[in-house]
């Protein structure tokens, strides 16, 4: 296993959520951080699915990566997306039975 530099994200494997209703949190992007071409801007590597092949890559200033969730490697990614993914479902579950009486 290769050494990780602590002052830099690259390395790191990250999702950004978005927020569409209480209890309702939806994994918008998720990768890994893969390169720093100069101070202030990342290069990441986003995938649909935790394990799941690679989609594009970004380049992203840091501002932008405040809000953003980091893990150390896949597995803890992929334990947090299996989270969300059931906090989800719940979500959904009582928006449909409160407002729709299903």
């Amino acid at each position: 296993m290769r050494h990780r530099d602590e002052t830099s994200l690259v390395g790191w494997y990250f999702q950004s959520f978005a927020h569409y209703a209480p209890g309702i949190t939806k994994v918008e992007w998720q990768g890994r951080v893969i390169g720093r071409p100069e101070p202030g801007w990342y290069l990441v590597q986003l995938c649909t699915e935790p394990d799941k092949s690679a989609t594009r890559i970004e380049l992203i200033k840091f501002e932008r990566m405040s809000h953003w969730q980091f893990y150390p490697d896949v597995d803890a990614m992929k334990d947090a997306y299996e989270k969300i993914k059931a906090q989800e479902k719940e979500g959904l579950q009582f928006l449909r039975a409160r407002y729709l009486g299903i």
